[in-house]
């Protein structure tokens, strides 16, 4: 940028003064376009402009030749807008001439220009992909030793031939940091257009034998170089003539150093063939200190094996070519000398007889396991609750219980027993139990996957019968009773039951009681609900006979009171509470409560 700031005139000179600055002005909006384009033919405009400047601020009184000097810049370098164009320049004929032409394809050409296209001394800027291209120019087409800037950032130097860079030595320069001399092996063949792409360049461009010095005894290089990527997956450092560190890939082969793994394991120490060798250490993700020794092909065979938290015991004993527990050994908790597994191990695993332990205080363990393991998992043993008292007691899979079996609440109380599969009741050929946790028995029979399944008894937490019969699944299905939690223990329903709920068919009838042992209601029944053509429901004094649909009226009904010895029919209703409203209207029920909610019927067996 360049101070135009105004410059305090004699009083004979501030008649001009305002035409100098208007002189400026337009002078300004003509060069400003080649503020940044170090080209000789077009330079000389600037440099022209940048004069004017300096002899205002210091030699004003020659205002007379800074006005000429404007005023042939003005007439030289005209500004023309046109069909999405903009030229800036000396243009005759048209579109031919020294200056600069950007096309609405976001695309600008500076220097001499023939019929819009570059022919010697030019440049080339894509707005797109912020690219510059600097040279001779021959239709376009950059011809012998040229430039190419991308971003701003680094610059290539090499040896162009219609438009197109040759194979060859180049050089690149870094912009934006010290610059360094890097020297190269370039292979590539692009046309113009495709050299300002920077992706298509990055992709198709290939150097190799790259190197550069980082310091005055520190040698870079690399097979291949990959331009945009600051830090290459593959280079040698040397220092003093002797080999440092080599990287293949992005990983450490050989030197002192560290390798990240893929998941964010670090290994630090000394690399032969890509495999620490020597001492080290392994380092977990949160840069918590693992394993620190010797280390054999990435293998640690003598040393320490760490908690997360340093200097603090995990492991002891035998191990194998993983650093895992193998053969008689013990494992802690992160508090040093609280045992959390002892016996044998193998692989890591407690394989064989062993204890497993649960962590109580700072002071304190309880044993939660004990018995014989494979693979990590109790087979054949006890199970603990941290309270001390048994959990679980026979053989074992994966899944919990196998086979012969108990279970216990935390209190000591037996919670289920009898034969289990996969850690849950499963007996066909004899009968299990399952009991609350104050020693009731609360389910009885045959069960299938946790569930009663067949014969079966289920009682209430007070030990009363609740439900008895054919069970499917842990509900009641096929013939079977329940019965009410009231002090008589009184039968509630009976019949055939489906998922838990009276569902019968003719000629089977099934019954619903109340609490003192009247009937509520008989017939078929759905889902539970009187669904039957001669059914029968009793509330109060009052009994109602005839078709029902899921509980409703539903056809001829007719209703019978008790007390009165009243009778009422119709045939023509679909509700019991539109029949019952009928059955008021016409004297024979007598009751405001139209429904037939009920503690008791007149009705028993």
């Amino acid at each position: 940028m360049f101070n135009t700031a105004s410059t305090v005139f004699t009083s004979d000179q501030q008649a001009n003064s305002s035409e100098l600055q208007e002189l400026l002005q337009k002078a300004r909006e003509r060069v400003q376009y080649f503020f940044d384009i170090n080209l000789d033919i077009i330079s000389e405009w600037v440099n022209k402009y940048k004069q004017c400047l300096d002899q205002m601020k210091q030699n004003p009184q020659q205002i007379q030749d800074i006005q000429s000097t404007l005023q042939n810049l003005i007439r030289n370098i005209e500004i023309i807008k046109t069909e999405g164009m903009l030229l800036v320049g000396n243009f005759k004929p048209w579109m031919s001439g020294i200056g600069m032409i950007s096309f609405p394809f976001r695309y600008t050409i500076y220097g001499k220009i023939t019929f819009g296209i570059l022919n010697g001394q030019g440049v080339i800027k894509t707005n797109t992909y912020n690219t510059k291209i600097i040279g001779n120019f021959n239709k376009n087409k950059l011809q012998g030793q040229g430039t190419i800037i991308f971003n701003n950032e680094y610059q290539i130097d090499g040896l162009f031939d219609k438009g197109k860079i040759k194979s060859g030595p180049i050089q690149i320069k870094m912009l934006n940091q010290q610059q360094k001399e890097i020297q190269a092996q370039l292979n590539i063949d692009l046309d113009l257009n495709e050299l300002s792409d920077q992706q298509q360049f990055r992709k198709k461009m290939n150097l190799s034998n790259f190197s550069f010095k980082q310091s005055d005894n520190i040698i870079y290089k690399a097979p291949q170089f990959v331009l945009g990527q600051r830090q290459q997956s593959s280079y040698t450092l040397y220092l003093n003539g002797e080999l440092q560190q080599e990287y293949r890939n992005g990983i450490l082969q050989n030197g002192v150093g560290q390798v990240i793994t893929s998941n964010n394991i670090q290994l630090n120490g000394r690399f032969i063939d890509g495999l620490l060798n020597g001492p080290g250490q392994l380092i977990d993700r949160n840069n918590n200190l693992l394993l620190d020794g010797e280390f054999y092909n990435n293998i640690m065979s003598q040393g320490k094996k760490y908690h997360l938290e340093p200097q603090i015991l995990l492991e002891e004993g035998q191990f194998n070519e993983q650093t895992q527990l193998s053969g008689d050994g013990k494992r802690y908790f992160n508090i040093a000398g609280l045992i959390k597994e002892k016996g044998r191990f193998v692989n890591g695993q407690l394989h064989g007889e062993g204890i497993r332990y649960y962590q109580i205080n700072e002071q304190q363990i309880q044993i939660m396991e004990k018995g014989n393991f494979e693979n990590g998992i109790l087979i054949l043993g006890t199970k603990f609750y941290q309270n001390g008292r048994i959990q679980e007691k026979g053989r074992f899979n994966s899944q919990g219980l196998q086979g012969e079996g108990e279970r216990r609440h935390q209190n000591g109380y037996i919670q289920e027993y009898g034969i289990f599969l996969d850690g849950k009741l499963h007996s066909k050929d004899e009968k299990s139990g399952r009991a609350n946790d104050n020693g009731v028995i609360i389910e009885i029979g045959y069960f299938l996957n946790g569930q009663l399944e067949g014969q079966g008894e289920r009682y209430h937490p007070n030990g009363k019968k609740k439900e008895i019969g054919m069970f499917s699944n842990g509900q009641l299905n096929g013939d079977g009773k329940k019965y009410y939690d009231n002090e008589e223990n009184s039968l509630e329903e009976e019949g055939l039951f489906q998922n838990g709920k009276l569902d019968s068919r003719n000629p089977n009838i099934s019954y619903q009681y109340y609490q003192d042992g009247s009937i509520k209601s008989y017939g078929m029944f759905s889902n539970g609900l009187l669904t039957t053509t001669d059914g029968a429901l009793y509330f109060n004094e009052y009994e109602m006979k005839g078709v029902f649909q899921n509980g409703q009226v539903n056809g001829t009904m007719r209703l019978f009171n008790s007390r009165t010895e009243g009778r009422f029919e119709r045939n023509d209703i679909q509700s019991n509470e539109e029949f019952l409203r009928a059955a008021n209207k016409a004297g024979v029920y007598t009751s405001t409560q139209f429904n037939t909610n009920a503690q008791k019927s007149y009705k028993r067996l």
